[in-house]
């Protein structure tokens, strides 16, 4: 069994682009592996802050805290380990009528081909699209076409 987790979103506005990021992190979870406790200190204010979260949530605290380990841990991956494996999604929305965007969108995602494995793209009204690309690899090149 794999858990997923959600390492890393990130929204930038740059003109005529909103482009989202969200990876997330793929990690082994050991089905029947045996558990540990340990005891956490908390400031009382935070620590009901997060307990009514929890209960919002139906979740357990144990796997309320679990499930946010397993972010850190991907976000670190993300920010600081560029070997690791993630997969996720990059998500646009721009002006088709920009001028260049469309070449420019379609050479970025042929240089990038060996790490994207699917795009959609969906017109929102007569001058706004969505497109979604989808993405999987090691994060140094995930960055690498981030950056682009």
């Amino acid at each position: 069994m794999r858990a997923r987790s959600i390492a890393y979103s990130k929204i930038f506005l740059f003109r005529p682009i909103y482009l989202i990021i969200i990876f997330y992190n793929i990690t082994k979870v050991i089905m029947n592996s045996k558990v540990r406790r340990f005891s956490v200190t908390s400031d009382p204010s935070l620590l009901d802050e997060f307990d009514e979260t929890v209960k919002k949530l139906c979740y357990t605290r144990s796997n309320a805290i679990q499930r946010s380990m397993r972010n850190f841990l991907a976000n670190y991956k993300w920010t600081i380990e560029t070997v690791a494996k993630i997969a996720g999604a990059i998500t646009m929305i721009y002006d088709h009528e920009a001028r260049g965007l469309g070449k420019t969108l379609t050479r970025i995602q042929h240089l990038y081909r060996n790490i994207i494995f699917s795009t959609t793209h969906v017109h929102l009204d007569e001058h706004n699209c969505l497109e979604i690309i989808a993405v999987r690899g090691l994060v140094k090149e995930i960055k690498s076409l981030e950056k682009n």
